[in-house]
């Protein structure tokens, strides 16, 4: 299935989004998503945020030199994602920057509150890594 749609997405960027964490073999399974040609992977380093899994992905990012983007994701906030991005060689980096919208409003599939993003948040991550 991957496989196929990779072969339907070519000349797109494509990013392997979390499901490295998934997986009991990470350093195999970014190795075939090399193979398969995925431009980035998005990893919280197999805990719920980078911060704890930096070691892990630090790895992967050494693992995959010049071949991918291995990109964090995951708790990077103003006051983290310069050490975390420092410590693991990360260049790019997956934050939501977001918070709840407006009161009363939907997410469009389910019954759970949306969210949007704020460009004051954008900006402070902005600024923080400039």
């Amino acid at each position: 299935v991957v496989s196929t749609l990779m072969t339907a997405s070519f000349g797109l960027d494509t990013t392997l989004h979390h499901v490295i964490d998934c997986v009991a073999d990470r350093q195999l399974a970014l190795e075939l998503a090399i193979d398969l040609g995925f431009y980035r992977i998005c990893t919280s380093g197999d805990t719920i945020e980078a911060e704890t899994g930096k070691a892990m992905i630090a790895k992967m990012v050494k693992q995959a030199v010049d071949r991918t983007i291995v990109m964090p994701r995951s708790g990077l906030m103003p006051a983290n994602i310069r050490k975390i991005g420092k410590a693991i060689g990360a260049m790019e980096f997956h934050t939501s920057c977001c918070a709840p919208a407006k009161t009363g409003t939907k997410h469009l599939f389910s019954n759970h509150a949306s969210f949007a993003t704020r460009s004051e948040m954008v900006r402070d991550r902005k600024n923080t890594l400039a």
